[in-house]
C-alpha cells in the first residue's frame, strides 16, 4: 500500500480536512515505536488492535504503514518475505498472522 492508498483510506474514514491534518503529522513525524508517536494517529489504532476492537480500512492501512516502517528502520536483519508480506494485510486476522510470524523471528513491533 502506498501513501496515496493510505491518504484515500484516511479521507474515507476521517473526512478530507482531518485526514489532511493527520497525514501531514504522520509525514512530518513518522512513528518509531508506537508508544513514542506524537501525531495522535497511531496510538488509537494500536489500542484498537490490542483491545480487540473492530478496525476499519483506514486503521488497517495505518497499521500496515507502521509495521512497514518498523521493519525497515529496525536494527535487525528483517527477512524480506516478512517485510514484503505487510502489503497483503487487509484484516485483523491478517494482522494476527503477520504478528505471529514476526514474533516467531524475535521481532515485536507492539
Amino acid at each position: 500500500m502506498n501513501n496515496e492508498d493510505v491518504r484515500r483510506a484516511m479521507i474515507a474514514h476521517f473526512g478530507a480536512a482531518r485526514a489532511a491534518e493527520l497525514f501531514a503529522a504522520m509525514e512530518a513525524n513518522p512513528p518509531g515505536h508506537w508508544m513514542h508517536e506524537a501525531s495522535g494517529v497511531l496510538r488509537p489504532v494500536i489500542e484498537a488492535y490490542l483491545y480487540g476492537r473492530v478496525m476499519n480500512d483506514a486503521e488497517i492501512s495505518i497499521m500496515r504503514r507502521y509495521l512497514y516502517q518498523w521493519m525497515t528502520r529496525g536494527t535487525w536483519d528483517a527477512p524480506a518475505e516478512l517485510t514484503d508480506s505487510i502489503k497483503d494485510i487487509r484484516t485483523r486476522e491478517d494482522l494476527d498472522g503477520w504478528l505471529h510470524k514476526a514474533l516467531d523471528l524475535g521481532i515485536d513491533p507492539l
